[in-house]
């Protein structure tokens, strides 16, 4: 079983990558809905003359097969530094503990997982 925390990481990084996604799941839509993740433009350098055709089939297929390239946005881009950044971590722990607050990073990691993902009523 995927820990919460690491299912959004991978999601952001997959969208960084442009990787296709395997299924539009519901971490994906948060992230879209979020303004984290936006879909990519269909991009076709073929120079044909019915390539708007053949983009749009493509489109369709890759809608109908739940697969779907993403990219990060700029927000994307500052949330997945600050979730890969061990530094960070170390600052909000640290903010906690100043305010009396005793939480495992583990804990935290969760929260903001569920926080981005639509968990915990979000």
């Amino acid at each position: 079983m995927t820990h919460p925390f690491e299912e959004v990481r991978d999601a952001l990084e997959n969208a960084q990558r442009g990787c296709d996604a395997a299924k539009d799941g519901p971490i994906l839509q948060q992230l879209t809905a979020l303004g984290l993740v936006s879909p990519a433009p269909d991009v076709d350098i073929d120079t044909n003359a019915d390539t708007d055709t053949q983009g749009e089939a493509k489109a369709a297929a890759q809608t109908r097969a739940g697969a779907r390239r993403h990219v990060l946005t700029a927000d994307g881009r500052d949330v997945l530094e600050a979730l890969r950044s061990p530094q960070r971590w170390a600052q909000v722990q640290e903010a906690a503990a100043r305010q009396g607050i005793a939480v495992s990073l583990d804990t935290l990691k969760a929260a903001v997982a569920a926080a981005i993902s639509g968990g915990f009523n979000a």
